[in-house]
């Protein structure tokens, strides 16, 4: 193998590496792809893949933290050493990086923006995996009728001194309804955001946390 060939494998391992906030959202993704296969028909194992959901989702950021602590070379190992945002400050200012360091301030100015919009998601994971289960706290349920009429149709015939010559009727003589019942929805919503159902604001949440990811990705090249 060449140097330059050897430099190209190189960089794309340290890549795959650096990526492993991005396989979090997949796995948010996926469960959140089941949460909707299951939505409105079975309850448990819903409830099953929101917690799965929230619980990946969760991790992105503390995960992104990981990727840019080995991208900016700040000596910390993913599998043996803790990390949170006061320790890669630490780290980062130890060895002088000042991308780092500012990597760290917008990190923790997209984390907050996150908990002012989506605090309760935050809350229900840790809920989810420290105390007990986690689900929807709102049932809307609605029916839908269409409503088939078909009415009969009556022809007067009369002459020129206007005398009632014959009346004709269609088949249907009577006027007849139908009630026909379509279908039943139902809507399931977290207390904390009763007008989006539970689909709709945890799509939301991650699409701004792919947004939070994509913006590292572009800004700390």
């Amino acid at each position: 193998m060449t140097p330059q060939h050897h430099k190209l494998y190189l960089q794309c391992y340290i890549d795959f590496w650096e990526m492993e906030s991005e396989q979090k959202l997949m796995a948010a993704e996926y469960h959140l792809k089941r949460m909707e296969e299951l939505y409105g028909k079975n309850y448990e194992h819903f409830k099953f893949e929101l917690e799965a959901f929230l619980t990946q989702a969760r991790s992105v950021l503390d995960v992104l933290l990981y990727d840019f602590a080995e991208k900016f070379q700040l000596g910390i190992d993913r599998n043996k050493e803790e990390l949170n945002d006061h320790i890669f400050e630490k780290k980062a200012r130890e060895r002088g990086n000042e991308q780092a360091i500012k990597f760290i301030e917008w990190w923790r100015q997209r984390r907050e923006e996150l908990k002012k919009n989506f605090r309760p998601l935050l809350e229900k994971r840790n809920i989810a995996v420290h105390r007990g289960s986690v689900g929807p706290a709102i049932h809307k349920i609605q029916r839908f009728e269409t409503i088939k009429t078909t009415e009969s149709v009556i022809a007067v015939i009369e002459n020129e001194s206007g005398k009632i010559m014959r009346i004709s009727k269609n088949p249907n003589d009577l006027h007849k309804t139908q009630s026909d019942l379509n279908q039943t929805e139902i809507d399931w919503y977290f207390e904390e955001f009763p007008d989006k159902n539970i689909i709709s604001i945890c799509r939301e949440y991650l699409e701004k946390i792919r947004q939070i990811v994509e913006e590292a990705k572009n800004k700390f090249k």
